[in-house]
């Protein structure tokens, strides 16, 4: 279902796997890692909540409480998911988060505009600003799954 709601064929690198892996490592290693997980969680939720919404309790100031939320969300699951110091890199979360918008949009398109016939053609085309995310978010992630790799 939510695979042709994103027109994952198209907007997704494509999946060299048997299985969808990682909903099988958030099912079960994510869930038995939770314990040890919260205390980072808690920090990472802590800083960020200060950052952006501000530890002063005397002076009022204005939030867009969607940027905010934004925020918030992004980086806790950004220190579950890349831990430190990636979680905090301003360019990296900015990436992450237009890359998911793109996956979005472009997906809409896609899905919605382009007439079923024509999709391998030009799904691939409109679907290029989700490949040039994706290159630039793995610029970041590759060395972190080599270095796990390499200590496993």
């Amino acid at each position: 279902m939510q695979k042709s709601l994103l027109a994952a064929d198209y907007v997704l690198p494509r999946q060299t796997f048997e299985i969808d892996f990682h909903i099988e490592i958030a099912r079960i290693a994510l869930t038995r890692q939770l314990g040890a997980l919260t205390d980072s969680m808690v920090d990472e939720l802590r800083l960020t909540m200060d950052g952006v919404l501000g530890s002063n309790t005397e002076d009022w100031t204005k939030v867009n409480l969607s940027s905010a939320m934004l925020a918030i969300i992004m980086r806790s699951n950004a220190r579950v998911f890349v831990g430190l110091p990636l979680c905090r890199d301003k360019t990296y979360l900015t990436l992450t988060y237009q890359y998911s918008m793109a996956i979005a949009i472009c997906g809409f398109i896609i899905r919605v505009l382009i007439p079923d016939v024509l999709k391998p053609i030009f799904g691939p085309i409109f679907a290029l600003p989700c490949r040039w995310y994706a290159w630039r978010c793995n610029r970041y992630l590759v060395p972190i799954i080599k270095s796990y790799s390499a200590n496993m």
